[in-house]
């Protein structure tokens, strides 16, 4: 007797044989169950899903002996007639040879003949989606009123392709692609019957390797016994089939994990000499990550959402530790775009070497969740001030004429060209020796609090509205950014300001080259000096000790003063109210705002802190 190939030999009988279609068996028995069986039925799906089988098991469900019935016995002239294909009344067309509008004639002939033996005459038509325009044409009649013993089966895996007319007249039933633990079911069940010895390993192998598809997982299956015989290991698939081995995926992803470039373009030349193909190497590779990020997302509830061993999973597991979320979603993100470049692209190897490049060199990425918080800062009121301590006691000084003391930078200069004296205390009690080490004179603290260039900090925290107001002019986002800022220290030719810490994001966006070279241009213009700004982050909340019970009162006066710097102050100046009533509008043009957005999907929904007005 000739050998039957597995992909035959396995072919279901009834309906409860055929593996991952339930919804459509179920729905097919109840139909011929209730005496519901329609003249003309369209499936379609993947190839190697069922469908022709289905189709097959109806015609003997209809054909039968017994039927009628929802449980063919196999057994009868007819139902042996159908499995073995040369039934008289089953009729199987091939619609890419049988395409023509002389082979619909032909076929509209023949339908008016009644059925030789059986019940039903069925018309098998195969991948109808081939047939012309001319011939669809030809058969819309028959199809739509044809005799009562003739029924139509269509099976096609492009739906797409059948013309509108054709499906209105048909019951549609689409075939799903096989979950990869049902095929292994079914390979185990084949392997038991055949005494075959297959690790669980090989079999995911397989299953993965066929997309759904159970021909070709049994065919599979089938060219692996003639290759090894009756005992089958993972390596003898990884050999036979072509396809990575699940441990070169880890040691790919380890590479990237750590950073180590030599050993990923390492791993990529070892597999291109082994002759692997790029391309199957870069799908596994996004499987591969898409796996880890379904258990960096899901956690605990990640098992049922991966199709392979226990102990894969639990490999995955260990190793999506290494990796944040966000590091997955960007790798994944460049994989993807790889495979699309690699399909344009003569030189694969070059590409996917710069690829792992690219992902060992990636930098280290901020949480979105952190990004969002950043940008919601721009809904939020501006807060107050950072407290502006006094270099002096006005108490000490009657007139407010001791240099430093708030007075107009021009009336201050005139006051540190003076002779140096302290200013005339009235009523002051002389100092007890013992406290001439623990008070220091007005003129001391002043010096302090001057920089090498004569600038203090006092000067520039009174020059501060009008600096937030001039970087406005020039760039709208770095005037925001500056806004959460404080200065804090002058030393030498280097103002440093501060920033709390949960603006950490503003702070680093001034420091890009163009928003700190736009800063520094401002601040020579306003203070008429050359000074370099340096950023740095606040950590702590707690205010100075020195702070006067009168700080809440300052820092009103500060935040007033900053918020009316983004106020238009010129008369003369007309400005669209739009602009005045929506700040945020001007934003977009920002690319950084922009990238956030398109990520976000996102719109404006309010403006920029509310400022006080006059």
């Amino acid at each position: 007797m000739a050998y039957v190939v597995f992909a035959r030999k396995w072919r279901p009988k009834n309906f409860e044989e055929v593996v991952g279609q339930e919804h459509i068996s179920e729905t097919l028995k109840n139909a011929i169950a209730q005496d519901r069986v329609a003249h003309a039925y369209l499936f379609s799906g993947p190839r190697g899903i069922g469908k022709t089988t289905t189709a097959r098991i109806l015609a003997k469900a209809l054909n039968c002996q017994e039927g009628p019935t929802t449980t063919p016995c196999n057994k009868c002239d007819s139902c042996k007639e159908i499995s073995e294909g040369r039934s008289l009344d089953v009729i199987e067309i091939d619609g890419a040879s049988n395409r023509g509008i002389e082979e619909v004639r032909t076929l509209r002939e023949n339908v008016k003949f009644k059925p030789s033996r059986g019940k039903f005459k069925l018309y098998i038509i195969d991948e109808v989606h081939m047939l012309t325009q001319e011939a669809f044409n030809a058969l819309l009649k028959t199809l739509e009123e044809p005799p009562a013993h003739v029924k139509f089966i269509f099976a096609t895996t492009q739906r797409h392709k059948v013309i509108p007319t054709i499906l209105s007249r048909c019951q549609r039933f689409d075939f799903r692609r096989i979950p990869v633990k049902a095929i292994v079911a079914k390979l185990q069940q084949i392997a038991k019957t055949e005494k075959l010895d297959i690790s669980e390993e090989a079999l995911f192998s397989i299953a993965r390797s066929c997309e759904g598809s159970m021909r070709d997982a049994e065919s599979i299956l089938d060219q692996l016994v003639s290759f090894c015989q009756k005992n089958i290991e993972q390596k003898d698939v990884i050999f036979c089939l072509g396809i990575t081995s699940e441990d070169v995926l880890f040691q790919i992803a380890e590479a990237i994990a750590k950073k180590d470039t030599v050993e990923g373009i390492k791993l990529v030349n070892k597999l291109v000499d082994e002759g692997k193909d790029l391309f199957e190497l870069l799908s596994a590779l996004l499987e591969h990550f898409r796996n880890l990020s379904v258990i960096k997302a899901a956690g605990g509830a990640s098992g049922e959402l991966i199709e392979l061993p226990k102990d894969a999973v639990e490999r995955l597991v260990k190793q999506s530790q290494e990796f944040s979320l966000e590091d997955l979603l960007y790798i994944f993100q460049v994989l993807s775009l790889t495979q699309e470049a690699l399909r344009r692209s003569k030189s694969s190897r070059i590409v996917f070497e710069m690829c792992i490049l690219r992902l060992t060199k990636r930098e280290s990425l901020v949480s979105l969740d952190r990004i969002l918080k950043e940008l919601n800062q721009l809904e939020d009121s501006a807060p107050s001030g950072d407290t502006v301590e006094d270099a002096t006691d006005t108490t000490d000084c009657p007139g407010g004429n001791c240099p430093g003391h708030d007075l107009p930078e021009k009336e201050n200069n005139e006051a540190n060209s003076s002779d140096g004296e302290d200013c005339p205390k009235e009523d002051s009690p002389k100092e007890s020796p013992g406290e001439e080490n623990d008070t220091k004179t007005h003129s001391d603290t002043k010096a302090e609090e001057k920089g090498s260039n004569g600038l203090s900090l006092v000067q520039v925290k009174q020059a501060w509205p009008a600096l937030l107001k001039k970087v406005k002019q020039e760039k709208m986002s770095a005037a925001l950014f500056l806004l959460e800022g404080r200065p804090s220290d002058v030393r030498g030719t280097v103002l440093t300001i501060d920033f709390p810490q949960q603006f950490t994001f503003y702070k680093e966006a001034l420091e890009g080259a163009e928003n700190k070279k736009l800063l520094e241009k401002c601040l020579q213009e306003i203070l008429d000096v050359n000074i370099k700004a340096e950023l740095s982050i606040t950590y702590s909340t707690k205010p100075h000790p020195e702070s006067k019970s009168s700080s809440s009162d300052e820092d009103d006066e500060q935040r007033i003063a900053r918020e009316e710097a983004f106020e238009e102050e010129d008369s003369e100046t007309t400005e669209s109210s739009v602009e005045k009533q929506n700040v945020a509008a001007q934003l977009l043009t920002e690319p950084i705002i922009q990238s956030a957005m398109d990520i976000f999907n996102g719109k404006v929904v309010n403006n920029l802190p509310k400022i006080k007005k006059q």
